[in-house]
This record gives structure tokens, sequence and C-alpha cells, in this order.
């Protein structure tokens, strides 16, 4: 974990602490100051209130000493232990002693009178139902037995009645023809027991289970917190019937990781990459911290904000004169201005070159079109534009403006809105007319006739374009299922695959001998194919498509990192790519056979001025479109894949081989074979 995030991790936790810390205090007020004939009702409330702070506080304090594990700070968490222990059991105590509701899920005591037990009418008991499954039989078994089996209480015609009134469905069915007499609750409950309690079928049954938890779609602190823990108990389960779970490390941690949301997981796969030998434990740890990390995280951003007494917020006013009456008597924001005025009337911000106006720009979070705070460029109401160039930015902004050096189109504006998501790629290009032309492919990467067919070239200019890239499942011949980054390009005649995923794959490959051709005349040849299913993780998509086996299909995409920061994509969509701005490796690329297929609905969201658009697809929602680039040089990237035309390579390869056997004759031989023609 980098120094940051366990800054940022710390932080949080403390902040947990206390907030568990003030409701704890809360509840040992209302001991102190308990009233018996108003307070209770709140008794049973408040003792459940206390349960669930103690576990809470228990997870976050051993977070807490795990991660500031100095000398002192060890032991002041272990004396906030030892105090919130002390005051806990006395709270809890005193609860418990005031209590008149029992604790939900145990059976009432009935009173031990004599022979009244025996004919006193009980309240309802409730007790767990059970249908018939084996995997919740356990369960029901265990508390049956505590709650009513081995009562001393009750008599046998009662605990029939408590078991019959438990069972639904097809464990009703098999004791419903049982009549209800002391003498035949036994039969029943043996006949149950002899049925559900095998132990072979209960742990296929929950081996089976381990297998078939859905796989999480995006991030999410309830749902990762929702499948560790029934995770957990599954492996506990199987550890109570006999299991060795604990020498299960490797095969749990795979079932478990090909569970997780793919940022999770490759989170998670960056992480555990120094260490060779990963435990179960190690993977369920993780989890954890990062669902007290997303809760935290949560729970922050839900809280509204607070401002100080002495400064109310102001609503935004895009208006002239409300933004000069805003900023009025105000120190100037540009940092070697002495004077107050805005930004727009500073002779020192005017006489800064574009770059460092850009910066100063982007630091203090001013609009682009008319240089104040409170909102961005595409929620700006002002109808001025550029008077130079007409665009929707301030003249001060201008390119136009810069130097003819040619470095003026270099650097973009770096401020666009929208929160962080996940992997597209994005490639940095300039309009068709600006590009420079592509540089020549390494033929050094052509081994053993095979190449990514590709143009890069350092694009000018400030725009660039995120490419359509999805993550999507992949199934090897064995039925395995394998999460693989896809390119989605509807210049490409075939669909290739890389070879590093190729061998990750159980796959039987068939010999082909393809020639490919790319941008710029760039060839190469494709040894091996295979066929493959490909599936959605967000919809019921499934197809079989014929991959091209290449080295590497292109670069990791997008060729930068994004900066999404300000990007405004709505919440609760299913993005096709959820890591689409972090640059990674492209594992398939999907051609024009599929391309059209993966968009059966017209539908896109717009993002905003020079922003990419959503576009729905089979595979979620793609991210793609021109936005602009903070970066002076990016490469552009062009991927283009045809299938040469056999009947061409056949000519060129005759062509080749008449000019290898025709002869040269000199001027005598020419004479004597003419001669020799005529007589």
């Amino acid at each position: 974990m980098s120094t940051d995030r366990a800054k940022r991790t710390l932080r949080n936790l403390q902040t947990a602490q206390r907030r568990i810390i003030l409701s704890f205090k809360l509840i040992r007020d209302f001991v102190k100051n308990y009233n018996a004939d108003q307070h209770l009702s709140e008794v049973p409330v408040r003792l459940e209130a206390v349960i669930d702070l103690w576990r809470e506080f228990g997870t976050v304090q051993a977070e807490l000493e795990v991660l500031d594990d100095s000398a002192d700070a060890l032991d002041k968490h272990l004396k906030e232990r030892a105090q919130f222990e002390t005051e806990y059991y006395h709270v809890k105590g005193f609860l418990i002693q005031h209590c008149q509701t029992p604790i939900e899920t145990s059976i009432h005591a009935p009173p031990t009178h004599g022979h009244e037990s025996t004919h006193v009418k009980l309240p309802d008991i409730k007790l767990p139902k059970f249908n018939g499954d084996f995997e919740e039989w356990l369960n029901f078994h265990d508390l049956f037995i505590s709650l009513v089996h081995s009562s001393t209480e009750l008599s046998s015609i009662e605990k029939f009645y408590y078991l019959r009134s438990s069972l639904v469905g097809e464990a009703l069915e098999r004791v419903q023809t049982i009549k209800i007499s002391a003498i035949n609750y036994p039969v029943a409950w043996n006949l149950l027991v002899e049925h559900y309690q095998k132990p072979r079928v209960l742990k296929r049954k929950y081996v089976q289970a381990l297998f078939e938890f859905t796989v999480l779609r995006r991030e999410s602190a309830a749902d990762l917190h929702s499948l560790v823990e029934k995770f957990e108990t599954n492996v506990r389960v199987l550890n109570q019937l006999g299991e060795r779970t604990e020498f299960w490390d490797i095969l749990l941690v795979h079932c478990l990781t090909n569970r997780l949301d793919p940022v999770t997981r490759r989170d998670w796969e960056d992480y555990s990459t120094t260490n060779d030998a990963v435990q179960f434990k190690d993977l369920t740890d993780f989890i954890q911290r990062r669902v007290n990390v997303l809760q935290q995280v949560s729970s922050k951003s839900a809280e509204p904000q607070q401002y100080p007494q002495s400064r109310k917020p102001i609503p935004p006013r895009f208006g002239t004169h409300g933004a000069f009456q805003e900023n009025r008597d105000r120190k100037c924001i540009v940092p070697s201005c002495p004077e107050e005025h805005t930004i727009y009337r500073c002779r020192t911000f005017a006489a800064m070159p574009l770059e460092r106006k850009q910066e100063v720009v982007r630091d203090n979070k001013l609009c682009l079109n008319c240089l104040r705070k409170g909102h961005f460029l595409r929620n700006c109401s002002s109808e001025s534009r550029c008077s130079k160039c007409g665009a929707r930015h301030h003249t001060q902004l201008c390119m136009s403006n810069a130097t003819s050096s040619g470095r003026f189109g270099q650097r973009s504006f770096p401020f666009r809105q929208r929160p962080p998501s996940t992997a597209t790629s994005m490639i940095e290009s300039a309009s068709s007319s600006n590009a420079s032309a592509p540089a020549p492919v390494d033929r050094d990467s052509l081994h053993s006739g095979v190449s990514s067919c590709t143009g890069q070239c350092d694009a000018p200019g400030n725009l660039k374009v995120v490419l359509a890239t999805a993550v999507v499942i992949i199934v090897d011949d064995a039925g395995r299922e394998y999460l693989a980054r896809a390119l989605l390009d509807s210049g490409s005649e075939c669909c290739f695959a890389s070879n590093k995923l190729f061998r990750s794959m159980n796959v039987k490959p068939s010999r082909v001998d393809l020639p490919i051709s790319g941008i710029g005349k760039a060839s190469a040849q494709v040894k091996l194919k295979f066929q493959s299913r490909i599936k959605s993780r967000t919809s019921d998509y499934a197809t079989c498509v014929e991959f091209l086996i290449l080295p590497k299909v292109t670069i990791d995409l997008p060729s930068i990192h994004l900066d999404t920061a300000d990007w405004s994509i709505p919440s609760g969509l299913d993005l096709a790519d959820p890591a689409f701005y972090k640059s990674s490796p492209i594992d398939l690329v999907l051609g024009a056979e599929l391309f059209f297929d993966l968009f059966p609905v017209a539908e896109h969201i717009p993002l905003g001025d020079y922003l990419p658009m959503l576009v729905n697809s089979v595979f979620g929602w793609i991210v793609s479109g021109k936005t602009i680039c903070s970066r002076p040089n990016y490469p552009a990237l062009c991927n283009l894949a045809t299938v040469n035309d056999v009947h061409k390579q056949m000519e060129r390869f005759w062509v080749i081989e008449e000019d290898k056997y025709t002869s040269k004759y000199s001027p005598d031989e020419t004479r004597c074979e003419q001669h020799f023609q005529r007589t």
C-alpha cells in the first residue's frame, strides 16, 4: 500500500473510531440518566445498538492497530480498547438487566412452577423456516436443537408442533403424513436427520456454491461485503463438516478472485504481485479493508458540506454584473499580482504566456469561458465567446494568441467535468487533415511472421480520441471463464487475440498462413488461430468468434493516463470498461464482423463540449469520442487490418519466379538463337 493511500486509510479509520465512541457515549449517558418510567421501552433498542457498536469498534480498532503500529501509538490503541471494553460490559450488563423483551430468535423460557410448564400456552416461538434446501439444513438443525430439541421444559408433543410449524415445502411433505403425537416426534425428527444429515451431499453443495457466486459488475462496498461474508460462511461450514479448508488457499483465492468486480480484481492482482504464497486470509483482509474505505468515502461524500459561520455559501451568479460584485474588493487570484481586481482585468495575467494562463485557470478551477469560479465551461450561462476565433473560451485563452512557433496547439485546457470511472482506450489523434504520417512498423516485431499492423505518430494539436474498449468474458474449451480487455474496431476485417491471452487459456489452435495488411501497407503473417466464445458481463449477449493470434494486438490503451476527475458520468451506469482511464494492455480486437452487432440500440449520452460520449452496447456503456489532451505530445494510433487478396499474392509469386528463371543471352547468342529458329 502506498504512503498516501495508507495515510488516507488511517484518517478514515480514525474518523470511524470517533463516530463509534460518540455513539457509545450517548448510550452510556442514557444508562447514567435512566428512568424506568420514561425509558423502559428504549432499553431493547439501545441493547441492540450497543452490540452493533461493539462489533464495529472491534473491526475498526484492529485495522488501526495494524496500520498505526508504532510503540506509542500501539500503547494508546490498547488503552482505548481496554477502556471501551470495560465501559461496554458495564453498559450492556445494565441494559440486559433492565430489558424485559427477550433476544429475538431465542425461545421464551416457560415458568418453572412445577407441573404448570406442561400446560401453559407459550408465546409464539420465532424459529427458522426450512424448505428442504440442503444448504440451509445445518443452520436449521443447529438452531432447532438448541431452541427446541434439547429443551427439558417442552414435552415431545410440543416439540413436534414446533417442528411441523418450522417446515415448509419438500421438508414438510416428508413428515406431513406422520400423526402428531408424543411418540411420533422422535420418528419425524430422525426421518429428517437421516435424509438431510448427509455430509457427502452437504460438502458437494457447499463446494459447488463456491463456484456459483454472482460476478460483481461494479465496485460497491455493500456487494463486496455481502460476497466475502457469504463466501467465508461456506468455507466455515465446510470446515465444520470435516474438510481441511486451511489447506485450500490457492483454490479459495482463485474462486473468490474470479467473482470480484474488474477494478477490485485488478487492484488485488497488483497488491498480491510481490507475494508468491498468497493465503485466503490475505484476500479477505484486502477486501475488508477496501469495504471499510469505500464505506468511509461514501458516508463522507453523502454528508452536507459545512461552511464556517462567518462565510455562508454564495449561490453562483453567472451574469457579468453579479460576477463583478462577487469578486469586488478581493485580492487578485494571480499569485504575482498584489492588486484587487478580477482576473480578466489583471494586466499581469494578460502578459503571461498561454501555458502559464492555463495553469492559473486550472489551479483556481475557473470557467474557461468567463474566468469565474463556481462553475465550469459546460454549465456557463454567459453568451460571450472568443472575439478572435468565435469558440467558447475566453479571448485571453485563445490559442491564436500564441506565438507561431508551432507549440500553441500542443497544450490544451486540462479541465473537464466528470468523476473517475474505469478503462476505454483513448487514442490521441488530431483531425485526419492534420495528422502526421504514420511511423513505419518495426520489422523486428514480426517474429515468426506475426505482427500487429498499427501506425503510430506524434499527433499535433490538442485533440485526442478515446477509442471504444470493453471488458468481456472469454470462455476456453474447458469452460473456464477469463476477463479480457477488448478494443472494438470497425476498421479491422478480422478479430485478433494476443499471444499472452492465448497461452493462458485452454484452447486448441489451428494452423493458418494468412497475410495481414495494416496502415501504410505494413504486412504480417498469421500462423495460428483459435475459436472461442465471448460473453458480456452486463447482459445475456454471447457469440462464437474466430481469433487470429498476434504477439501483441496493439499498444496499451489509453497511451497516457486520463484525468477524469471533472467528468460527469452518471452514476448507476454499467460501464463496458470500468477502468477506461488507465493505460492498460489490450487482449482482444473485435473487428467489423461483430462491431455493428454490438450496438443494437441507438442510445448515447453526450458528456459535454470537448468530451467523449457514452454509447450503449451489449457490453455496457462505452466511453468513446474526442476530448482535449493536457500533454503537448502524445502518440496517435491507427488500428487497421485487412486480409491480403490471395490472387495478388500468387500473381506476385509467379512474377518473382519468372524473373528468377529468365535467361539473359549475349548479342551473339541471340543471333544464333534466331538463326536456329528460322532454319
